[in-house]
């Protein structure tokens, strides 16, 4: 019997869309501790300053783990081999930003 969400494509969505979700807490949170808002995180911090668009790619990939190892406990194969193909498309996106500079 195939398993509920257990396709390639129900990963790579998860896995693209993870990282959207990652940056945005990521945004929120630095706003907090930095006495600034998500606007200027986004606009000053991640669109304007190459410097730091790499490592703010990197570290919005953590929030892939959570569906990764889900997938992985539940025997959901191939739905982790989407998650971790995104985490691949993600990595390419940030050596481009990192090569960019």
């Amino acid at each position: 019997m195939k398993k509920k969400l257990d396709t390639f494509v129900t990963g790579l969505l998860i896995g693209l869309a993870g990282p959207l979700l990652g940056f945005f807490v990521y945004g929120w949170i630095w706003a907090i501790t930095n006495a600034r808002n998500l606007e200027y995180f986004i606009n000053k911090m991640f669109l304007s300053t190459r410097e730091f668009q790499s490592p703010i790619v990197s570290l919005s990939l953590i929030i892939n783990i959570i569906p990764f190892f889900i997938f992985l406990r539940t025997s959901r194969y191939r739905a982790t081999r989407g998650v971790l193909a995104s985490f691949f498309i993600y990595a390419a996106i940030g050596v481009f930003l990192f090569l960019r500079k």
